[in-house]
């Protein structure tokens, strides 16, 4: 069965892999001037952009689950919320963009 850790763990991995896919889908589209490559690249700049809601929002589940475990620092998991935070502001940004 899946918990909110698992749930955030899996969801995570997008929004980091997916913002270095879109800069080269992106990059690419730029240096070969071609608009449906860029095009391609801001379609799935919106798609990370909505799967990020939803791996900051599982973010705190996750804690409720490893709060109090053995080698659980509240300090890092603090830094950690603060920094997916601003991650989140940013590619929201960039999806709102991207939808323009």
């Amino acid at each position: 069965m899946i918990n909110s850790a698992h749930l955030h763990l899996l969801l995570n991995h997008f929004p980091v892999i997916g913002t270095i896919i879109i800069i080269l889908i992106v990059g690419y589209g730029l240096i070969r001037k071609n608009k449906e490559i860029i095009k391609t690249g801001l379609i799935i700049t919106v798609v990370i952009a909505i799967i990020s809601i939803f791996s900051y929002t599982t973010g705190e589940g996750a804690e409720d689950l490893v709060e109090g475990l053995d080698g659980v620092n509240e300090k890092y998991i603090d830094e950690h919320e603060d920094a997916a935070l601003y991650g989140l502001i940013l590619i929201e940004t960039l999806g709102a963009f991207a939808l323009l």
